[in-house]
């Protein structure tokens, strides 16, 4: 929204448009962009249609909001605790994973319990959830180093933030087990999967300073030798936004260390979210909903997802919720209800690396650890269900997770090598996970990157006799060589690599790349005397500092590296 002529808060604004009784029937967080306030909003509690309309029209009509997006459900689809209590007596809480189809006891090797730390809004004694954590172990980053743990466990009672109980119901989807007559099914085993509640915020959309408090609870899992971490959260930010500087290191580093983070695509906001986006860079899980019969949740996209945003669905309708009566723990009454979102299936994916990690010990321990990630993404889609129907998989992911195969398969990426010759003749490279990969265009043929390509060695690319290898969506690889002659043309929107880059440009050729590097690159540029000479323009950010450049050319040729990174973010 615009702001307001009175120079007012934005939410506070809208609270003197809505008044008191209607505004308080809604969440409101707002965010500023640099250029305007972001406002989101989530109904608190069922609402007539015509009620709801009434807030639309509203807000539709005052000249300082921009756009308008609320969330809404009719009300026969809301499945808060109350609605539900006359619905669990035949609930099936493991119907995304009936017990009778998991894996034995005896199929996980680990010698000890492999650890999800769980970044959220901390978690509450509820029954069910009880023998799955160490309450001493747990975390709050509300708290200064060395003052943190024992921290994460809470209870609340009126007056709390309303998703303060988030924690204690992503939780029990991770670690739950029948209590007190609640037939609770979680994913995990108990033994084999623990759980590391750690509090970094109240609300599931999170603010400045609890993505500070995020990126310190990476950067802590990380230290400690945990696994696996869920965040079930999420952010609206611009790329360039100050407060996500610490987040992009952690999650990165995270990701180098072979650290599988697992986060929510979100449903809420109308785009993608932070971290969720660092799914575009290959350095995480992020997981949308799915619901039953293997058809997408209608929360799974948003216009505003970008392709390959959503790295792969697990299911978030009718998922079980652990809570309290009138959710508040200082009842002492605990519940199971029902609830949904990106939020259930970023706790199932989890619970799935977790268990993969579990199943497979002895060949992940020896691996070099930035091979674990991609090996991971790799395994849960290709083991993946595929949509019932026919499906945008750019946009909703590949499929649904299949907790079997996903857990007992390691599925290692393969080469490929794509060929485009002739006038006219384009071939795209499917988004995905590849060992090495060759691009080779030639003869005036061309060859389209549009999702995001994650290449875990070597990634060649070959543009000669007037072809075009054109690259719009990002791609990532560990070594990179590039070869351009005879008027051939390379055009890179994302391009990076981390180990290092050869490059080769001659007879007219044009590389024009926007690149993130860490290791350094070197080459020729070159063009014979009857040719216009060669051309290497290339916009580097240099992850750590800036590293070597030794690219000869001769006197007809253009080499302009620049380190002003145009707006790209890495």
């Amino acid at each position: 929204m615009n702001e307001p002529d009175d120079g007012s808060d934005p939410v506070d604004h809208l609270r003197s448009v809505l008044g008191n009784d209607v505004f308080n029937k809604f969440l409101w967080i707002a965010s500023f962009d640099g250029s305007m306030n972001l406002v989101l909003s989530t109904v608190r509690e069922p609402l007539p249609v015509d009620e709801f309309n009434d807030v639309m029209d509203a807000l539709k009509a005052c000249p300082t909001v921009a756009s308008v997006q609320l969330m809404y459900q009719e009300p026969d689809d809301l499945v808060g605790l109350e609605k539900a209590e006359d619905r669990m007596a035949g609930y099936d809480s493991s119907w995304y994973w009936p017990t009778s189809e998991r894996l034995p006891r005896s199929s996980y090797t680990a010698p000890a319990p492999i650890r999800i730390a769980q970044a959220d809004s901390g978690v509450s004694m509820q029954p069910c959830l009880i023998g799955g954590f160490d309450p001493a172990k747990s975390m709050s980053f509300f708290f200064p180093p060395g003052q943190r743990e024992g921290k994460g466990v809470i209870c609340w009672d009126h007056g709390a933030p309303y998703f303060i109980g988030h924690g204690t119901s992503t939780a029990g989807l991770v670690i739950g087990q029948p209590a007190d007559g609640m037939k609770l099914y979680g994913m995990t085993v108990r033994d084999v999967v623990d759980l590391v509640p750690c509090r970094v915020a109240d609300s599931v959309l999170l603010a400045p300073p609890d993505l500070k408090r995020l990126a310190e609870c990476i950067d802590w899992a990380v230290g400690e030798g945990i696994k696996v971490i869920t965040i079930s959260l999420g952010a609206i930010a611009a790329p360039q936004d100050p407060a996500l500087i610490t987040l992009t290191k952690a999650v990165e580093n995270a990701f180098k260390k072979g650290v599988i983070i697992c986060a929510a695509a979100g449903q809420i906001a109308p785009g993608m979210i932070w971290p969720g986006v660092y799914s575009l860079k290959g350095w995480l899980i992020a997981c949308g909903p799915s619901k039953a019969d293997n058809l997408p949740s209608a929360q799974s996209i948003w216009p505003g997802f970008q392709d390959g945003y959503v790295t792969i669905a697990a299911p978030g309708e009718n998922m079980p919720r652990t809570g309290w009566k009138d959710d508040r723990c200082a009842t002492n009454i605990p519940e199971l209800g029902v609830s949904e979102g990106s939020s259930y299936s970023t706790a199932y994916t989890a619970s799935v690396a977790a268990l993969w990690w579990a199943y497979n010990y002895d060949a992940l321990s020896n691996m070099d650890p930035r091979q674990i990630v991609p090996l991971f993404r790799n395994t849960l889609q290709k083991t993946c269900t595929p949509w019932n129907g026919k499906y945008n998989t750019s946009k909703f992911g590949p499929g649904i997770v299949d907790p079997n195969k996903a857990i007992s398969s390691m599925k290692a990426p393969q080469d490929l090598k794509i060929d485009s010759s002739g006038s006219g003749h384009v071939e795209r490279v499917s988004g995905g996970t590849y060992r090495n990969l060759t691009l080779h265009a030639h003869g005036s043929g061309s060859i389209h990157v549009i999702d995001p390509v994650f290449v875990e060695g070597k990634l060649t690319l070959i543009s000669e006799a007037s072809a075009a290898i054109n690259m719009s969506g990002t791609i990532i690889c560990k070594e990179l060589e590039i070869k351009v002659k005879n008027s051939g043309r390379i055009n890179a929107d994302d391009l990076e690599y981390y180990d290092k880059c050869h490059v080769d440009i001659l007879h007219a050729g044009v590389l024009e790349a926007y690149i993130a590097a860490e290791g350094p690159m070197s080459g020729s540029v070159k063009g014979p005397e009857f040719f216009n000479g060669s051309t290497l323009r290339a916009w580097i950010h240099w992850r750590s500092g800036r590293k070597k450049v030794s690219i000869s050319k001769d006197w007809m040729s253009t080499v302009d590296i620049s380190n002003n990174w145009p707006g790209r973010w890495a």
